[in-house]
């Protein structure tokens, strides 16, 4: 949910302006990470997880998290190079 509602946010501030990506992730980030330490040290929650299964939970989806995030990086067709598609003759003379 962390990463879904970052995901959700930055990508409707870059449809707006993507002057705005930055400042609107960063805001985003550390509200939810305020959050969660409200969660951690506010309440007794940590008291009733299960510390072996809460971490191996924790790894297998941060690794789920980087393989669907390779995978989007990998399909997605960005160029190295930008090509440019004008008339060459034109400009060099």
């Amino acid at each position: 949910m962390f990463f879904v509602v970052t995901l959700a946010a930055v990508e409707a501030a870059n449809s707006v302006g993507p002057a705005l990506t930055m400042p609107v992730g960063l805001t985003v980030y550390g509200t939810l990470v305020l959050l969660l330490g409200g969660l951690l040290f506010g309440t007794t929650l940590p008291e009733h997880l299960q510390l072996p299964s809460f971490s191996w939970t924790t790894v297998a989806a941060t690794l789920g998290w980087l393989v669907a995030q390779s995978v989007a990086v990998w399909r997605a067709k960005l160029p190295y190079v930008v090509i440019e598609t004008g008339d060459r003759q034109g400009r060099n003379g």
